[in-house]
């Protein structure tokens, strides 16, 4: 099997195809993971989604929406097969910590009005708008990972010393979900109250510097006498990252959702073993799949 990534991270597009790869291959599976897709412009999530009765879809969402439908439809021009499953991944940031469903929604619409302007554009019959939604439903996701893709590191400590962070350099965490990550950091939190509140005199109300992995992360290695890069530490990382250790002591609703609809693709169990997955980006398998945008959604 062939599984298409759709990625707005540097190192997701570096590292996150391998990190999966890796895992289902020790799993048995035989799949393989092709170079991701980075979309510019950064995360669909960065800034708040507005409420779904706004007129007009967010760029972001519009350039998502695109590629998860060009990506699954459309053969590229170097002749090669269509990916049997294509799945889009972002952060759901702190922006949108508190409206997974919010975002859900808007990809949701965002796919809808993809496939209704190309219906318009190629004056495509109703049969083939139904073939394309079919398509899309049995081969194409979105899911997300919460808040950062950096959370997830600080399940695996030989994952945070690839990452840079010295072995002996203390690391606190107030809860114990990675999905809903915090620090209480007594050094530090004065930094992170000075940034909080300089986001907030820019209007960034909701910011919280302390619930910012990729940020505490950054601090942690300059504890450790370094300067933390994403592209190589956070590569290193993620890369070999043990997912089953990420999840000893976490619930990781999202990331167990991604797995397992991995895992219903392949026809193999969800690696990370039994578990409640999100119910925004993992429908009950009793849900009618006539009323599913995507596999998932």
């Amino acid at each position: 099997m062939r599984v298409q990534l759709i990625v707005t991270g540097d190192m997701e597009q570096r590292a996150l195809g391998e990190s999966l790869e890796c895992l289902w291959r020790a799993a048995g599976a035989k799949v393989e993971f092709l170079p991701p897709r980075k979309l510019g412009d950064g995360a669909v999530t960065t800034n708040p989604l507005p409420p779904l009765t706004s007129a007009q879809t967010p760029r972001t969402v519009q350039r998502m929406a695109k590629a998860l439908v060009t990506e699954t439809l459309d053969v590229s021009k170097k002749n090669t097969s269509l990916p049997d499953l294509v799945v889009g991944i972002d952060d759901l940031e702190l922006a949108n910590a508190h409206q997974p469903e919010v975002v859900v929604d808007w990809i949701r619409r965002g796919v809808v009005e993809e496939v209704q302007s190309r219906a318009k554009t190629l004056s495509l019959s109703s049969s083939t708008v139904g073939k394309i939604e079919q398509e899309l439903r049995n081969r194409c996701s979105f899911h997300l990972l919460v808040p950062l893709a950096e959370a997830y590191l600080f399940g695996e400590p030989a994952a945070l010393q690839r990452a840079g962070v010295a072995a002996a350099t203390p690391v606190y965490r107030t809860e114990a979900d990675l999905e809903d990550f915090e620090t209480n950091d007594p050094k530090f939190l004065p930094r992170a109250a000075v940034e909080n509140a300089r986001k907030a005199k820019h209007g960034a109300t909701w910011w919280r510097e302390e619930k910012h992995p990729k940020r505490y992360l950054e601090f942690l290695v300059e504890l450790s006498g370094g300067l933390y890069d994403e592209t190589i530490g956070g590569v290193h990382a993620l890369r070999t990252l043990d997912w089953p250790m990420t999840q000893s002591s976490s619930a990781l609703l999202f990331a167990r959702a991604l797995f397992e609809d991995i895992g219903d693709t392949l026809g193999m169990p969800n690696p990370l073993g039994a578990g409640v997955c999100c119910k925004w980006t993992y429908p009950s398998k009793a849900s009618r799949r006539e009323q599913l945008i995507l596999r998932n959604l």
